[in-house]
């Protein structure tokens, strides 16, 4: 987390949580997540994809997907690496 504060402290802010009368940070949201299997289902993996690159959106951080720098929206629209290099089983199609 110090990283965060030293390095980017615009995405630190969004780190901090209230846990009942004292505020503390969390990179990841509480409570176990939800997860299952769609291997082989091309549509949903596209819909979770899509869910997960419109989370800066909905968080109010950019207004597009693509402009969330460790995001790989980019890759998706315009086939560009943002941050992190993104590999894809679709390149191949």
């Amino acid at each position: 987390m110090n990283w965060y504060k030293r390095n980017n402290p615009e995405v630190y802010k969004y780190l901090s949580v209230k846990e009942g009368k004292r505020s503390v940070r969390r990179f990841w949201q509480a409570g176990v997540g939800y997860d299952h299997h769609v291997e082989g289902n091309e549509r949903a993996l596209r819909e979770i994809i899509e869910y997960i690159h419109n989370n800066p959106v909905r968080s109010g951080m950019v207004e597009l997907p693509e402009e969330w720098k460790w995001s790989s929206a980019g890759y998706w629209i315009d086939n560009h690496d943002g941050l992190v290099k993104i590999s894809s089983p679709w390149d191949e199609e």
